[in-house]
């Protein structure tokens, strides 16, 4: 089957006789469809936790105040997440500040 058009998706994905987006002009919203569960915790993250955790190097530890010059965040605000990810098991203290922890 060959599909060209977000319509035609729609039209291929509804039940036989219920009307299209081509038969009304309007979008139409498939019921019943859930949305898949994040596929990693990290998924679940806000933006500045994400922001802090992607600032985060690979290997070996980092200080507060790098961390939050990398992820373009106040330190304050960077050592409050720093501490929520840890909470969650992303980051841990070390000699050098925090790093990742293994999982």
């Amino acid at each position: 089957m060959l599909v060209t058009s977000a319509a035609e998706v729609a039209e291929h994905l509804s039940l036989v006789g219920e009307p299209t987006a081509a038969d009304s002009g309007t979008v139409v919203q498939l019921a019943g469809r859930r949305q898949a569960p994040p596929a990693f915790p990290r998924d679940l993250l806000d933006l500045e936790s994400a922001k802090v955790l992607d600032a985060m190097p690979r290997r070996g530890g980092i200080g507060t105040v790098r961390v939050a010059q990398r992820a373009g965040l106040a330190p304050a605000t960077t050592a409050t997440l720093l501490g929520k990810l840890a909470t969650g098991g992303f980051v841990e203290r070390c000699d050098d500040g925090w790093r990742l922890r293994r999982p």
